[in-house]
């Protein structure tokens, strides 16, 4: 008999976060960027893993009235937008209002 529903479950994925500033990019740019390394990223996926590898990306930009904490839940917020798109994706904010999003 198997074990319960609530017992099996994929082992789980290690999750790294990190940011990167890009001065003097625009957002234009920084999501171009972003975009190329989440391709690069997926390409290295090795054929000893049962899945692929997947990064997702939040993309935003310095505000006037940023500081640094700002900015980086800006960032992180749309890092979460990319989850829950589906992963593997990049997704941007431009707004700290969590009710918008780009």
């Amino acid at each position: 008999m198997p074990p319960p529903p609530s017992i099996v479950s994929e082992p789980p994925r290690p999750s790294i976060e990190f940011a990167a500033l890009l001065p003097d990019v625009d957002l234009g740019q920084a999501q171009q960027t972003a975009d190329r390394l989440r391709t690069q990223v997926a390409a290295l996926s090795p054929p000893s893993l049962t899945g692929a590898i997947t990064i997702s990306i939040g993309v935003s930009v310095n505000l006037p009235d940023d500081d640094v904490g700002t900015l980086v839940q800006r960032a992180d917020a749309a890092m979460y937008d990319a989850k829950a798109q589906g992963r593997n994706c990049v997704a941007v904010r431009t707004t700290s209002d969590p009710n918008v999003v780009d």
